[in-house]
């Protein structure tokens, strides 16, 4: 680093020093101060380090040894001849006598007077330093100075490489460089690209990073936070592929009938063997209610049309003279079972009363709505494959689908996409054994997948029953 001088030309990027502080130049300059040009705030130069106060003087260091005396510089130029002394007048000039002998040398004459001062001849060329003798020992250390101010260098902002930086700006690598934690300064304008870490001709570092400090201890647990809220229903994810179907479970055995319960029998119609008694004199649609045994879990309210039938019904009090209600109760072993309980959403089954017009039904439920709200909606817990089977006590035709359900923040949900192959139709029920279908989806449904079953137009009053599993 050297001094500042005035007649130098100095480059953006250069450094200099003055009086004990260092600085560097932000812009190309000729004699302009620095420390003049700081203190006025004139955006030449800018300060790197300040002078610190003037430590304590160490302990003088030993003498070196004498080094050798240098040559002898050339002689100075001959001063100029003083004045000659005044001629005394010429005497007559005599008759020249014959050549004599060479006399004698007489003695010498008294010395002149000394001339004045000639001026002083040009100082010759400067001889070649001598040799530099040999290093003394390092003097003991003075102790550390007061803290200078601080410097100014502008705020400091953390380096981005698609941000471009002028001459003087100083960023801190957080992120971004090649090596991260150090602080530099742009060299140049239009300084854009360059990693402040690797490139020095575009950089010069004015702090380093520091080592990593040990690892502090860990802080008390905070409070816990809100519960956050819950965020908006992602998309229907697609349908996987369908699962093989599963073994069928052996035939259980017959069960017995144990009771009939609930109510009392009003006998006021004809009665006879092989004839159902009907409460108040009629026989127009009575209506019973079935509980399944186990695993079957329950349904409720099915019309049947009373056309004759071996045996004799209870019906409970809430009976009326066109719509009789009766309770059957089967016993803990059911004959005819349908085998094992298939793995995934268990095996359920819902009866709904279904409308005179489209109507949605929850999988898992026994609510049914002509929209869809949270009732007539289930939620797939894993990915599996669906399929149904329907019984059906509908005395006309009915398409049952299962369709995918877009949520939204207000009811009712709005339907979706039918879910491919998942959709069956049962024929018109007249008497006896349900109608039943089976539908199979052609695919998986993704997790959390959120699903409804849509039953078409039927005749009011008339309930299925949905078997349901998801494998």
């Amino acid at each position: 680093m050297n001094a500042w001088n005035s007649s130098t030309h100095y480059a953006i990027g250069d450094v200099v020093s003055e009086n004990g502080s260092s600085y560097i130049a932000l812009v190309a300059n000729t004699n302009i101060d620095p420390a003049t040009d700081v203190a006025g705030s004139g955006g030449n130069w800018a300060v790197l380090a300040l002078k610190g106060d003037t430590g304590l003087t160490g302990a003088t260091g030993s003498t070196g040894p004498q080094g050798p005396i240098g040559l002898t510089g050339p002689t100075g130029l001959t001063g100029s001849q003083g004045p000659i002394g005044l001629t005394g007048p010429q005497g007559p000039i005599g008759l020249t006598g014959p050549q004599g002998p060479i006399g004698l040398t007489g003695s010498q004459g008294p010395i002149g007077l000394t001339g004045s001062q000639g001026p002083i001849g040009l100082t010759g060329p400067q001889g070649p330093i001598g040799l530099t003798g040999s290093q003394g020992p390092i003097g003991l250390t003075g102790p550390t100075g007061p803290t200078g101010p601080a410097g100014t260098i502008g705020a400091v902002t953390n380096y981005a490489v698609d941000s471009t930086y002028s001459t003087g700006q100083v960023v801190f690598c957080a992120t971004g460089c090649a090596t991260n934690g150090s602080s530099y300064i742009s060299l140049q304008n239009n300084n854009n690209g360059f990693d402040p870490s690797t490139s020095a001709s575009e950089w010069a570092m004015i702090a380093e990073a520091g080592a990593t400090g040990s690892q502090g201890p860990i802080g008390l647990t905070g409070p816990q936070g809100p519960i956050g809220l819950t965020g908006s229903q992602g998309p229907i994810g697609l349908t996987g592929s369908q699962g093989p179907i599963g073994l069928t479970g052996p035939q259980g055995a017959a069960g017995v009938v144990q009771s009939i319960a609930a109510g009392t029998v009003a006998n006021t119609a004809a009665a006879g063997a092989g004839t159902l008694t009907v409460s108040n004199g009629t026989s127009a649609n009575p209506t019973i209610n079935v509980n399944f045994p186990n695993d079957v879990q329950s349904v409720s309210i099915v019309n049947v049309t009373n056309s004759g039938s071996t045996g004799t019904f209870t019906f409970d009090a809430s009976s009326t003279a066109t719509n009789p209600k009766f309770d059957i109760n089967f016993p803990a072993s059911s004959g005819g079972g349908t085998g094992a309980i298939p793995s995934g959403i268990p095996y359920t089954i819902s009866g709904h009363g279904v409308g005179t017009s489209i109507e949605y039904a929850s999988v898992a439920g026994t609510s049914t709505s002509t929209t869809i709200a949270s009732p007539e909606v289930a939620i797939v817990p894993t990915a599996c494959t669906p399929s149904f089977t329907i019984y059906s006590w509908v005395p006309s035709s009915i398409t049952f689908t299962l369709e995918n359900v877009i949520p939204d923040t207000a009811t009712p949900f709005s339907a979706g996409s039918a879910i491919s192959g998942a959709s069956c139709t049962t024929g018109a029920w007249a008497m006896g054994s349900p109608e039943t279908c089976t539908a199979t989806a052609s695919g998986s449904v993704s997790a959390l997948t959120l699903i409804t079953l849509a039953a078409s137009a039927a005749s009011a009053n008339a309930i299925y029953v949905l078997a349901f599993s998801c494998e």
